[in-house]
Parts: structure tokens; sequence; C-alpha cells
């Protein structure tokens, strides 16, 4: 498979100056996370109140109607309601659980440090020398954020941040800034082992670019392991309804742990096959992009 753009040399190596310019015009840093702690507790308030409700309406109705009964009109649009503020509201408060701290304003790299700049707020300077050690959090995950120790308050750049009003699937601007990042960083002598969560984060970013734009239909591969040991089962299918009713229920559980397991192993030989062929072809990139 080529890749969709000759430039992938560029897009994996090269080091420019890129920052995150979603913003708004007139905006500050603190009334933007004052924004976000309005929505988190007005909507955890939400997800507490209605959860129980929903529930508690899911019960009465199992217990005062039959299956196929019609509900009344009150009932059902009293069920919408609560599930549209209760479902949106869980969710919302679990990705807030598991999505990082967010981090605002634009982060533009210069010879001896950082910018920082959100809206109308005041720009912030941090130089190298300030920072006092650096680690990534969440480095294998989608939503890893780079972490500064410095003198006042920790320096943090997720990023989703660096998404410049494009899709966040999509996004292709946080590598060179990784890139320039860590040249500065080295070029202030830090050494490898100062910075290589920065290292580890950057080849998986490099990899993630490569299975993008080479092996980008290995998912739907992966996807397809798992329902090929389905198709195998399914002539014996008539054989398994003629077990009788207590044995029926051991042989149903042992042929879907049988499924699971061999789905489990092509996947993983799926998963191994693409890690060893990113390799190789981000290996032969560097190695033309070196010459």
């Amino acid at each position: 498979m080529k890749p969709t753009t000759p430039d992938l040399e560029t897009e994996l190596f090269a080091c420019r100056r890129y920052y995150e310019a979603d913003h708004r015009r007139n905006d500050t840093v603190e009334q933007q996370q004052k924004r976000e702690r309005i929505a988190k507790w007005v909507l955890g308030i939400l997800a507490i109140v209605f959860t129980p409700i929903m529930v508690a309406l899911f019960v009465y109705m199992s217990r005062n109607y039959a299956p196929r009964e019609p509900l009344p009109w009150w009932f059902g649009l009293s069920m919408f309601c609560v599930q549209t503020i209760s479902i949106p509201s869980c969710f919302y408060t679990i990705f807030c659980l598991v999505l990082p701290k967010p981090s605002f304003g634009r982060w533009i790299i210069v010879n001896t440090g950082i910018f920082h700049r959100y809206g109308k707020s005041p720009h912030r300077f941090v130089p190298f020398a300030s920072l006092r050690s650096v680690h990534v959090e969440g480095p294998k995950s989608p939503f890893a954020v780079i972490v500064f120790e410095t003198d006042y308050e920790p320096l943090r750049i997720a990023w989703l941040n660096f998404s410049s009003n494009k899709s966040i699937s999509h996004n292709d601007d946080f590598l060179p800034f990784l890139n320039f990042l860590i040249d500065r960083l080295q070029r202030n002598g830090w050494n490898e082992t100062g910075i290589a969560s920065l290292l580890d984060l950057q080849r998986r970013h490099q990899e993630r670019q490569v299975w993008r734009r080479y092996f980008r239909y290995t998912e739907w591969l992966m996807m397809a392991c798992y329902f090929f040991p389905l198709f195998c089962v399914l002539p014996f299918y008539r054989y398994v309804c003629m077990v009788p009713y207590p044995a029926i229920i051991w042989v149903v559980m042992l042929c879907c742990l049988v499924v699971t397991m061999i789905g489990l192993a092509l996947n993983s030989y799926c998963e191994r096959w693409k890690n060893k062929k990113v390799a190789e072809k981000l290996r032969s990139i560097k190695q033309e992009y070196r010459q």
C-alpha cells in the first residue's frame, strides 16, 4: 500500500513550529477553566440525580407491565426525558475521569524556551533552563500529555490541543512539534535519559503515522479474526441444539470459550505481524531520510 501523501518523511522528521490556535479571541485561561469546572459540576450532578431515577423507572416497568404490553404515554415520555439527561451526563462524567486534564493555549517553541499564551492572557515564557524534569502521562494511550516540572506550576502540553481546526482523528501537527521540542532539549544539554519518555512518545507517534498511511486496512483484518472462528462453528449449530437442556449450557459456554480463544490468538498474531511490518517500514524510511 502506498502512502496517501508523498512527504511522509517530512511529516515524521520535520522540526517546525506548531502550536494550537483553537481559542476564543477575547478569552483567558481563567475564564475557560471556570467554564470547564461549571460544566463538570452541572453534568456530574445531573448524572447522580437522574441515573437512580432511570433505574427506578426500569424496575417499575419490569414489575408492573408485561414484556409486550404497551406503555402509557406519560411513562414513555418520562422515560425518554430521564434517559436523554442521564446517559449523556454519565458518559461525559466518565470521559472527564478518563481523559487528561486540559492544557489550554498556544505553545510556541523558540531557541531558549517555550512561549505560552491563551487569548488575551499575557504571554508566559518558560526557559528550558528552568525545567526540572519531564514525564509523559499515558504514553501508550491516544491522550498523552507532556508534563514539565518548573519552578512554579507544572507546564502541561496535551497533543489533542494541536488540532488547529482539524479533525482530532487526523491530527498530524503534534509529531513535528514533538520533534522540534526534542531537538531543542538536546541542544540545551538534556541527555537521552532525561527525555527518554519523550523519545518513547515520538517513536509511538511515528509508528501510528506509518501504520495509518501504509497499513490502515489491518484494523478490518483484526476485526475479522473474531468473526472467522464464529463462522467455523456455525455448521455444527444443529448438533449443539440436539444436546439436552442441562448439558447444553456447558456446551454453549465451551463453544464460546473456544471461539474467543481462537479469535484472541488470531488477533495477537495479526498484531505482531502489523508491529513487525511497521517497524521495518519505519526503519527503511529512517535510512532513506539519513541518506
